[in-house]
């Protein structure tokens, strides 16, 4: 929907995470409210809350207009698209960046948990921590950086804010294995606007530019599919770090993993630029480069256009020329016929 300007694709993402903090917030003190009294949480207002707020969503999807590309995708489009040496170097660092997010969506609390118990075994604000945790992901990291992601993406390109991306996680998790006493995990974490709150506006970004005609949803699809698929994968890897390694090893184990990859990501991208040189626009890593990129996508749409505009015009001259002569058929009279 956002057509050329897809790299602002952050300024609405970043609703999204105010939606998810502002939620977590209320539905935490309706939780603790109704069940005051209780010997258990009763979660009943959080699932009243996610069914309200599911049915205001698809209101407000069912009232969205998209517009429908009159391009058909074709299979082997997409298949010449994704197969680039470029192309597939970013679904790979999707998948790691997914695996990486994988490890701390699942297992960051705990860790967050086990600190504090290990610096004090009463630690007395606990639930608090781990609410502001969210809270500076949610607001000091991730809607500054969804903010500002288009101007980065368009400023240094695709391939180096996934790089930017890539080392902000392993600065983040290896200070989460140092860490000591819990509360420097807030300031931590506003590292997670430049690891996860630069990368998953590129990864959108950058599906956009490089889908050929009529497939930008189908693209999209399939980058977050690579992205979501590694989540799952860092949940299965994290789990066995975590029960074979501990909490810290594993959160250092994954991070010493980033920084190495962001090393390979750079030298690869770098020797793909030198020996494919063919597709250098579509990998899209400075501001001109971005800017051709969107010239020649805006190109072959022209050109697509183009051609079902003259493959329609040659269609409808065919029909008048037939209509024609059926009617010059049927003026003529019976004996000019004979």
């Amino acid at each position: 929907m956002l057509g050329s300007a897809h790299h602002e694709y952050g300024q609405q993402r970043l609703w999204g995470t105010v939606g998810w903090g502002l939620s977590a917030i209320v539905s935490g003190a309706l939780v603790d409210w109704y069940s005051k009294g209780l010997l258990q949480k009763d979660y009943w207002p959080a699932h009243v809350l996610t069914v309200v707020f599911l049915m205001a969503d698809l209101v407000v999807v069912a009232r969205l207009k998209f517009s429908i590309p009159d391009k058909r995708m074709t299979p082997s489009a997409v298949h010449r698209a994704l197969w680039q040496p470029h192309v597939v170097l970013i679904l790979i660092t999707l998948v790691v960046i997914g695996t990486t997010c994988g490890v701390l969506w699942t297992f960051q609390f705990l860790l967050v948990e086990d600190v504090a118990l290990q610096w004090d075994p009463d630690f007395p604000h606990l639930k608090l921590l781990l609410g502001l945790v969210l809270g500076v992901q949610c607001f000091l990291a991730e809607v500054p950086f969804f903010f500002l992601a288009g101007r980065i993406i368009k400023r240094i390109g695709h391939a180096n804010a996934f790089l930017i991306s890539l080392v902000g996680f392993a600065v983040r998790l290896n200070l989460y294995s140092v860490i000591s006493n819990p509360w420097w995990f807030l300031p931590a974490d506003i590292l997670h606007g430049i690891s996860f709150g630069i990368s998953y506006p590129c990864l959108t970004s950058y599906a956009s530019v490089i889908s050929p005609p009529g497939a930008a949803a189908t693209t999209q699809a399939i980058f977050g599919a690579a992205f979501f698929g590694g989540t799952g994968l860092g949940g299965l890897v994290g789990g066995r770090l975590f029960q074979e390694l501990g909490g810290r090893k594993a959160f250092l184990t994954v991070g010493v993993f980033s920084g190495v990859y962001a090393l390979v990501f750079i030298a690869t991208h770098i020797l793909l630029k030198r020996l494919c040189p063919a597709n250098a626009t579509r990998d899209v890593d400075s501001e001109s480069a971005y800017e051709e990129g969107i010239r020649e996508k805006s190109v072959e749409e022209e050109e697509v256009t183009s051609k079902e505009g003259e493959d329609k015009e040659e269609a409808d001259k065919v029909e008048i020329e037939e209509v024609g002569l059926v009617e010059r058929k049927s003026h003529v009279s019976p004996s000019e016929s004979s």
